[in-house]
C-alpha cells in the first residue's frame, strides 16, 4: 500500500489576525467556505496537485486546539490526506507546516494586484460576496500563524473515538468523507453543479508506479520553483497582452478625439464662411440702399434747380418787359403813356 499521510490544520482562525493584518469573522469565513471547490496546490503555484485528497472541510462549532494552540470556533478547519511522495517528503522534512488559502476576486483584478493572500489582502475587498476561494495551499510559513497535524494513515485509523473528535470537532453531517460523498454521488448518477447544470466528473488520473530514483528534497523545491517561474511568465505574458490591449484602446480614443476635433474645427470654419457672406449681402444690402437715397435726393435736388431756374427766367422777362415799357413810354396794348 503507498503510504499516505493525514493532515489537519487551520484554514482561516476566526477573529484572529493573520501575519497580514487581515481579520475575518465567522460571516466572512462561511462566505468564502461555501464557495471552495476542494483543490490544493503548493506555495500558491496555482497548479493542482495530484495525490491530495480533501478528506474533510468544515466550520467548527467549538474551541478546540491544534498542535497545543488555541483554535476559536467559527474557524474553518480542514483535514486532508496525502498520498503524493514528493509532498509527504516535504512535510515529514518540515519544508511545508501549514494551510494558506488562495483566492481570487474579479472586481478587485488589476494588473499589479490579483492573488488574495499574496499580493492582495482581504481587507482590501469592500464586498466578501467577490472572494473565489481556488485552493487550500501547502506551505512554508502559514500566515495564520497555525502549524498542522500530521499523522500516519495507520495512526489516524488507530485512534480512539476520543482523539479523533479532539482532532476533526465538528457535526456528523460536516464530517462526512469528501471520498464518500462522491462515491455516493456516483452511485446515485448524481453529478456536481453549480447552477444545477450536468457536469461530468473528471476522471482521477492513474496512479503510475515509478521505477526511477527519488528526487531528492533540494530537486523537489528547485522543481516547484521552476514551476513557479512558468507561472509567473504566463502571468507577464498575460499582463503584456493587457498593457498592449489597453495601449490599442487608448490610440483609438486619441484617434476619435482627434477626428471629432477636426470635425468640430470643420463645423466651426463653415459657421465662419456663412457668417462672413451674411455680412457680405447686409453690406451690399446697406450700400444699394444708400445709393438709393443719394439718387433720390439728386433728383429732389434738380427738381429744385429747375423750379429755381424756371423763377429767375420768368422774373427777368417780367424785368425786361417792364424796363421796355417805361423806355417806349407806352403800355403793353402799345397805348402811348400819359403823364
Amino acid at each position: 500500500m503507498t503510504e499516505a499521510l493525514i493532515v489537519n490544520g487551520v484554514i482561516i482562525a476566526n477573529g484572529i489576525a493573520d501575519s497580514d493584518g487581515d481579520v475575518l469573522t465567522k460571516k466572512d469565513i462561511k462566505t468564502i467556505f461555501m464557495k471552495y471547490q476542494r483543490d490544493t496546490d503548493t506555495m500558491h503555484t496555482n497548479i493542482k496537485n495530484n495525490g491530495v485528497e480533501v478528506f474533510a472541510s468544515w466550520i467548527s462549532e467549538v474551541d478546540t486546539t491544534i498542535n497545543g494552540k488555541f483554535v476559536p470556533s467559527g474557524s474553518w478547519l480542514a483535514t486532508l490526506k496525502v498520498t503524493n511522495e514528493k509532498l509527504i517528503q516535504c512535510i515529514k522534512e518540515d519544508r511545508l507546516k501549514g494551510f494558506s488559502l488562495g483566492s481570487v476576486s474579479d472586481k478587485a483584478y488589476t494588473p499589479e494586484y490579483w492573488f488574495i493572500n499574496k499580493s492582495l489582502n482581504y481587507r482590501d475587498i469592500k464586498d466578501i460576496e467577490e472572494v473565489i476561494p481556488l485552493f487550500i495551499s501547502f506551505v512554508d510559513k502559514p500566515a495564520n500563524q497555525y502549524g498542522f497535524e500530521v499523522m500516519t494513515y495507520d495512526a489516524y485509523i488507530n485512534k480512539n473515538e476520543k482523539d479523533v473528535t479532539e482532532m476533526t470537532e465538528s457535526k456528523k453531517e460536516d464530517m462526512i468523507p469528501v471520498s464518500f460523498v462522491e462515491k455516493l454521488m456516483d452511485k446515485l448518477s448524481i453529478n456536481k453543479s453549480e447552477d444545477n447544470v450536468t457536469v461530468e466528473k473528471a476522471e482521477e488520473e492513474p496512479v503510475v508506479e515509478e521505477t526511477t530514483t527519488e528526487p531528492t528534497a533540494d530537486e523537489t523545491v528547485t522543481a516547484l520553483f521552476e514551476k513557479l517561474d512558468t507561472i509567473i511568465e504566463q502571468n507577464n505574458q498575460i499582463l503584456a497582452g493587457l498593457q498592449k490591449s489597453d495601449e490599442e484602446e487608448t490610440d483609438d480614443e486619441e484617434e476619435e478625439i482627434e477626428k471629432a476635433e477636426e470635425k468640430e474645427s470643420e463645423e466651426k470654419e463653415e459657421e465662419k464662411e456663412e457668417d462672413e457672406s451674411a455680412k457680405e449681402d447686409e453690406d451690399e444690402e446697406i450700400e444699394k440702399a444708400e445709393e438709393s437715397s443719394d439718387e433720390e435726393e439728386k433728383e429732389e435736388e434738380d427738381v429744385h434747380v429747375d423750379k429755381r431756374e424756371t423763377h429767375m427766367i420768368e422774373n427777368q422777362i417780367t424785368q425786361n418787359n417792364s424796363t421796355f415799357y417805361q423806355n417806349t413810354h407806352r403800355d403793353h396794348l402799345g397805348r402811348k403813356i400819359r403823364k
